[in-house]
């Protein structure tokens, strides 16, 4: 048991930091301040969303009755709120952050704290809890709460993107490489993926042309089969005998069936036309490594990796704050301290956007990538951690012994 007796001590004084009568304080202090800096950013940038697309939601639906109109545009707003709040979480955090710290500095309580000798560490214990329930948040908001509020309105056709989604997923013929096949096909819902008017070009190891074919439509496969099928197919293969009345090879009638020769995966084809950042974090997951996808697609790698990373951002800068805000609060005062905190804020979100467009267009392994950013903010958390330590304790220079020779009014015998 006494390996053991150390976490034990220190989880047992973690949790008598957090019921602490002043921690309690702190945090319902600072929720306050939080939640009004996120309400009302929330408030401005959804209103400004929604301005131009609302009227249009409430007039489509209204062709339904009443009441479709108002289910639709009171689901409408939910999932823009959400989001909205989804992604202003981040910058509100660190906003509001600054101004409950500003706040207890004018107030004077901070300063009653520091003449009666809590150092940084003790007096901050509600940043540290606030710093890691930001984590958690900030997950569920990017990975659970924002692809289904954008999944929710785009299958219903509300708004931006719905509009949008139903643009995108209308029947259109476009060109796809999968391996050693070119295919060009038109793609549409009713409701599961239709593949139909495909055309193929199968090309050998070399690069050079194989064989063509033609199809009325692409099958997926069932439970009975594991390959894809084409119906109505028509092979051509280079080499074959030459119709002379049409200058083309002698093409193999109508089979039916016939095998399509590569696979093609149904997550991508569920998700076509869709950003990385509004898929859920499961069938991105699956996406990333799905072997069946189209030479031209979206960096699903990266955006697993930005959306399994950027979580810890938050509250990694929101400690970086709070540690430079009581570092110059002690040194240059609370306007300087102030404005030192809202430009640390306003930096490390800007690094965190810059961050995401590092990772997606770098030539480097995504996971690697994503790891600079937090790595560099928590050693940067330790060093002014440690630098405030050494300045609320600093340690006492040795005092000089005194000799009896160096005294002037003793003299030696």
């Amino acid at each position: 048991m006494t390996p053991l007796r150390a976490p034990i001590a220190a989880i047992r004084n973690w949790f008598g930091a957090v019921s602490d009568v002043y921690t309690r304080y702190m945090l319902e202090h600072h929720l306050r301040f939080l939640a009004v800096t996120f309400a009302a950013i929330l408030a401005v940038v959804t209103a400004i969303n929604v301005s131009g697309e609302i009227s249009r939601v409430w007039s489509e639906a209204a062709i339904s009755g009443i009441f479709h109109a108002l289910a639709a545009t009171a689901l409408y707003l939910l999932c823009r709120l959400l989001d909205n709040g989804s992604q202003v979480f981040g910058i509100a955090f660190l906003l509001g952050l600054v101004w409950a710290e500003a706040a207890h500095a004018h107030g004077g309580r901070l300063l009653m704290v520091r003449l009666a000798g809590r150092p940084f560490l003790r007096r901050s214990t509600a940043l540290f809890v606030l710093a890691a329930l930001s984590v958690p948040t900030q997950f569920t908001l990017d990975n659970v709460v924002r692809p289904w509020a954008f999944m929710t309105l785009s299958l219903k056709g509300l708004g931006e993107y719905g509009w949008g989604y139903t643009a995108a997923r209308s029947p259109v013929q476009g060109w796809y490489a999968f391996d050693n096949a070119v295919l060009r096909a038109t793609l549409h819902d009713s409701p599961e993926p239709v593949i139909e008017r495909a055309l193929l070009f199968y090309f050998d190891d070399r690069g050079g042309l194989a064989s063509v074919a033609t199809a009325d439509r692409i099958v997926a496969p069932d439970h009975d089969r594991d390959r894809w099928t084409m119906l109505g197919a028509h092979h051509w293969r280079i080499g074959d005998p030459i119709d002379r009345r049409f200058g083309m090879p002698i093409g193999e009638p109508g089979k039916g069936t016939s095998e399509l020769g590569f696979a093609i995966s149904r997550v991508w084809l569920q998700y076509r036309g869709i950003e990385p950042k509004y898929i859920p974090v499961a069938d991105l997951w699956r996406l990333t490594f799905d072997r069946h996808l189209p030479s031209e697609r979206p960096k699903y790698g990266a955006w697993l990796a930005i959306r399994l990373t950027q979580c810890f951002i938050p509250g990694l800068i929101a400690l970086c704050v709070g540690a430079l805000f009581a570092m110059m609060l002690d040194r240059r005062g609370l306007m300087l301290a102030t404005g030192v905190g809202l430009l640390a804020a306003y930096s490390g979100y800007f690094l965190n956007r810059i961050s995401a467009l590092g990772i997606e267009n770098l030539h480097l392994p995504p996971a690697v990538t994503a790891l600079v950013l937090p790595v560099t903010l928590a050693v940067l958390v330790w060093r002014l951690i440690v630098r405030l330590r050494r300045y609320e304790n600093p340690t006492p220079s040795p005092r000089p012994q005194a000799s009896w020779s160096q005294n002037p009014g003793i003299s030696e015998a």
